[in-house]
């Protein structure tokens, strides 16, 4: 039993009840600070004693509850200050034999007595000692407590932003809006004194800050203490303090956090105690195995911590989140986990895993975030379905290694802006992200070797500076229309670019053509910016207008003038040029002389460079001084009829 049920029965015992002249006065009583605050409303077998603005219980120990208020609801430009006594002279004779003399100290106050009330500040009765709840419903910008002004001091608690014992030790209230009593004050709190070490019950209950920081000093926290609040982050500066949180897994009370119906994000940066916290904001315990809370106020979609394989009871209780997104790794979900999840709520998990189990049999609203395919060597992905704007694809599904990315997965998707694949991924199939319109970045692991045809067609937004290393193939067309390329590195290990694989990439400006290609097809990187272009001496085939035209023609893009490519002597680059009307620049500069070539100049990128054994049909006989200087090159291979 929690103490403030311990305390709510000794109270009722010993003050609920006063006898007055042979009749009952019968005062139910209300929660104390962090009790229920769902408090039946007030009822009494004889008359309620009325002073000034107030309703008052009188008990024969000479003290007096304060049980109604009936004055201005609005006084958030002014102070409010409570009476500390009941004057016996304004009390009504049939009451008066219930003290002969003096008046009644104001010791208690029943909860809700200020509900719907905005005061700029308020200072409490001298004697006040028990609260129950008196400030639920009560909007204030602070207490105002100076035990140097009999006025407006108090026997039991201080304060300004907050109400607290006298030690400053434990917070009772904080002020649900302190703008009304410091203008500019902001949004998140601020004040708390150094000597903190616990919050009591509902001690933010109605709060409009935004953000809530407790200090390290904190070890305890009581229960709802962020109850009907405003507060959307709460940040523990250490661990996090003790608070009546097991229970939670066995009822639906979710101590310090419920009804938290505003909150987003909790953040513990401490690294002891039993719980911590995700980059999403929810509560797990200290390893991150098991989910034990997710915050009421969030809807945007999150994932489950890769390490959690457990849900706790209540994790999702009330949650209006469209999420989570569970893969494979959950394997234990409490029976009540997903009690009362409001109308947005979705979980998105995989086919044939736990999660997917569960939410069928409890008619939790899903979705598949991923379809896929199985086979002996792998899972494809066939299709994406998820709530992410930037999903990363998982590695395995059900212990198998996700290997491919299949034809159509994510087609026509115009939410993705980015998307993260990892190894052991190969192969990314034929329109895969087919003209995914906001598609700005794929990270591609360097296990992938084959990008099909049409798999990035169209995607107007995407950008990237380097394909992976394993890559062997680029698709028919893979990159077309990708108008926001403005270079390209092509692997070594890539030997065919096919047909239109760049076409219409108009802002490509710059492409390296690795040392391991063998054919560029037909029009793959007409339609671009390049002005220039190397092609590698071990291209063996250019296609029709791979590289456009020199000349307008109303079939093909064309470039200007000054276009050039440069290559080999005798090589597919210089055929390309003949054939297709453009300037091309040997990298290997020569004269001929008797009918022998002797190398003049080497002015290509290349580290190696293998000299022909013959150029325009003429024996290549020899190489000038200095041929090489100021280039990157490190190696030469001589032909045999120079060695």
């Amino acid at each position: 039993m929690k103490t403030s049920n311990i305390l709510r029965k000794i109270f009722a015992a010993s003050l609920a009840v006063a006898l007055v002249g042979g009749a009952f006065v019968t005062t139910p009583v209300g929660s104390m600070i962090g009790a229920n605050t769902s408090v039946s409303a007030v009822t009494y077998s004889s008359p309620v004693v009325t002073v000034g603005d107030f309703q008052y219980c009188l008990y024969s120990d000479g003290t007096a509850e304060v049980v109604g208020y009936k004055g201005t609801k609005d006084l958030s430009t002014t102070h409010f200050g409570m009476p500390t006594v009941v004057h016996a002279k304004d009390v009504n004779s049939t009451w008066q034999y219930l003290q002969t003399s003096g008046d009644y100290k104001i010791t208690r106050m029943q909860a809700g007595i200020f509900s719907g009330c905005k005061f700029k500040t308020l200072s409490l009765p001298r004697y006040l000692e028990i609260l129950f709840g008196g400030f639920i419903g009560l909007e204030v910008g602070g207490y105002f407590i100076d035990d140097s002004n009999s006025y407006f001091s108090n026997t039991y608690y201080s304060g300004a932003y907050g109400l607290y014992n006298k030690s400053n030790t434990t917070l009772y209230a904080y002020p649900s809006n302190p703008e009304l009593y410091v203008s500019g004050f902001g949004t998140a709190t601020k004040g708390f004194p150094s000597t903190m070490t616990r919050i009591e019950d509902e001690a933010f209950a109605n709060c409009k800050l935004y953000t809530v920081t407790i200090p390290a000093s904190v070890t305890y926290m009581g229960d709802r203490a962020f109850y009907n609040s405003n507060v959307h982050y709460i940040t523990f500066k250490g661990n996090a303090p003790t608070f009546r949180f097991t229970p939670c897994e066995q009822t639906e009370d979710h101590g310090p956090f419920e009804g938290a119906a505003g909150l987003w994000q909790i953040k513990i940066e401490g690294t002891g105690g039993n719980y911590s916290t995700d980059s999403y904001g929810n509560l797990y315990n200290r390893d991150q195995t098991k989910l034990v809370l997710v915050p009421q106020g969030k809807t945007s979609a999150f994932n489950i911590a890769s390490t959690c394989t457990e849900i706790g009871n209540y994790a999702f209780r009330n949650s209006n989140a469209n999420g989570p997104v569970i893969y494979d790794q959950v394997k234990t979900i409490g029976e009540y986990a997903f009690s009362k999840v409001k109308s947005n709520f979705k979980v998105y998990c995989l086919k044939d895993t736990p999660t997917d189990t569960f939410v069928k049999n409890h008619n939790i609203p899903y979705t598949y975030i991923y379809e896929y395919t199985t086979a002996s060597d792998g899972v494809t992905i066939t299709k994406y379905n998820g709530p992410y704007s930037s999903p990363g694809v998982p590695t395995k599904i059900n212990g198998k290694d996700v290997i491919a990315i299949g034809n159509e997965a994510f087609k026509n998707n115009d939410t993705l802006s980015a998307v993260y694949l990892y190894s052991p991924i190969n192969s990314i199939g034929n329109n895969a992200f087919y003209d995914c319109d906001n598609l700005a970045k794929v990270s591609m692991p360097y296990t992938v070797t084959n990008i099909g045809d049409y798999a990035f067609y169209s995607c107007d937004k995407l950008s990237f500076t380097t394909l992976p290393i394993s890559l062997t193939k680029i698709g028919t067309y893979a990159f077309g229309y990708c108008k926001a390329l403005t270079e390209v590195t092509i692997p070594n290990n890539v030997t065919q670019i096919n047909t239109g694989a760049f076409f219409n990439c108009s802002n490509l400006a710059s492409v390296k053509l690795g040392t391991g290609l063998k054919t560029i097809g037909a029009y793959a990187f007409e339609g671009t910016a390049l002005t220039n272009q190397y092609i590698p001496k071990n291209v063996t085939s250019v296609g029709g207008y791979a590289f456009g035209y020199d000349y307008v023609d109303s079939n093909h893009l064309f470039h200007d003038n000054n276009y050039y490519i440069s290559g080999y002597p005798d090589s597919a680059a210089e055929t390309y040029c003949k054939n297709y009307q453009i300037i091309f620049k040997p990298v290997l500069e020569y004269t001929t002389t008797n009918g022998e070539v002797t190398i003049d100049k080497y002015t290509g990128t290349d580290t190696t460079v293998v000299i022909p054994a013959s150029i325009g049909g003429k024996p290549v006989t020899g190489i000038k001084g200095y041929a090489f200087n100021g280039t990157n090159v490190t190696s030469v291979t001589l032909p045999s009829s120079m060695t």
